[in-house]
């Protein structure tokens, strides 16, 4: 009995010492996660260790993002879209959550793909995706391509007069040629029907309709022609330089007329393509968004002859009573720096500075420029007429 009441007292002074030394259970603050929704699990057992709102259905953004700018980055990639092709921001950037990231792109602004992809992927730009993605939105620079997406390989061209009087496509396959015309049969004008949007979906129906029960097949290249890789900048061809690969596409060409190969001298220190004289007015325009893609030639006089570039010499030009002012005012270019001063002695010459226009009239008339400086001159000779 005693051994029992010693062994009894023992269990109770360990149960009581236990007890006292058991750790005490402390409650672990609350997380607080500033997302709408979060959810924490434990891969190995499946287990969800932390939920907030993990059933309440939420947008990926985030991923969706990524995936517009990787099926962007594959379209440029197949040819169907390039880097420096412009968008114009549809409605679609004005149903946007005002929480949500941001480039602050508006409506009716132009960007090219490049820059919508930078909004994308260095801001997060909810609207530059939406934009990438939009249908509607690419329709006025890309068209309706699905509606030209023949099951078969063809080629064609449209066209569209500058007043929209008319517009035409034509196209082939080996067995068969479609040519349409778009127009008004006592020659008004159309209100903004160009070629994709009159001619070509008239053109796509009838190549369909042609070869319901005719198979097609499409003319192979002349014997001798060669596969040669070019720059779509420049038109060289792209050998030994490390250009974009966006730039450069394949042609066919002919060895006797082979285009001269690229080389340093083309580009700037960022690879960018020189453009000379000729396209300053339009480089330097609002409307121009190939500015990281291309760059003027230095301001320095290259040597170059002296050259006008508008009007070219020997033109016959046409005064169009359906045009503002009927066609009479004509802005004039040249490749020659700034300096150059115009003149002619049967029309009037109009000069601001470095922009110069002439008004034109009927008959042969001869026009004038001249860079003092440099002692620069060139003529070119023109036939103005009525319609």
């Amino acid at each position: 009995m005693k051994i029992r009441r010693i062994l009894s007292v023992f269990l109770l002074t360990v149960l009581m010492v236990s007890l006292m030394l058991t750790p005490q259970a402390y409650a672990l603050p609350a997380l607080e996660i500033k997302a709408k929704a979060a959810v924490l699990v434990d891969a190995d057992a499946g287990r969800i260790i932390f939920g907030q709102n993990e059933q309440e259905r939420e947008y990926p953004a985030s991923i969706t993002k990524v995936m517009t700018a990787l099926l962007t980055l594959e379209a440029v990639d197949a040819g169907k879209l390039s880097l420096d092709q412009p968008i114009t921001a549809s409605a679609v950037v004005n149903d946007q959550d005002p929480e949500g990231s941001s480039a602050g792109i508006e409506e009716g602004e132009v960007l090219t793909v490049e820059q919508l992809l930078y909004c994308l992927l260095l801001v997060s730009a909810n609207e530059a995706a939406d934009i990438l993605a939009d249908r509607e939105a690419r329709m006025a620079a890309f068209h309706d391509r699905e509606l030209m997406n023949l099951p078969f390989r063809y080629a064609c061209k449209t066209g569209t007069s500058s007043d929209f009087r008319d517009n035409w496509c034509v196209g082939f396959t080996r067995e068969i040629t479609v040519g349409v015309w778009v127009g008004n049969f006592d020659a008004s004008p159309m209100k903004q029907v160009g070629g994709m949007d009159g001619a070509a979906p008239i053109f796509a129906g009838v190549m369909r309709l042609a070869h319901r029960n005719l198979a097609p097949s499409f003319p192979g290249p002349p014997p001798g022609m060669v596969r040669i890789r070019i720059d779509s900048r420049t038109g060289k061809r792209a050998e030994g330089l490390d250009l974009p690969q966006a730039h450069v596409r394949e042609e066919w060409a002919s060895p006797e007329t082979m285009p001269q190969p690229a080389s340093p001298a083309d580009y700037d220190a960022v690879g960018r393509a020189y453009l000379d004289s000729r396209y300053t007015e339009w480089f330097t325009s609002p409307s121009c968004t190939v500015g990281n893609t291309f760059c003027l030639l230095p301001r320095a006089w290259s040597g170059e002859a002296p050259r006008i570039l508008v009007p070219a010499d020997g033109s016959r030009l046409a005064l169009d009573p359906e045009l503002p002012g009927g066609g009479r005012r004509l802005k004039l270019r040249s490749n020659l720096p700034a300096g150059a001063v115009w003149s002619s002695p049967t029309l009037t010459v109009v000069q601001y500075g470095e922009e110069a226009s002439v008004l034109l009239e009927p008959g042969a008339h001869v026009i004038t420029v001249r860079h003092p400086e440099l002692n620069l001159e060139q003529r070119s000779s023109i036939t103005v007429r009525e319609l």
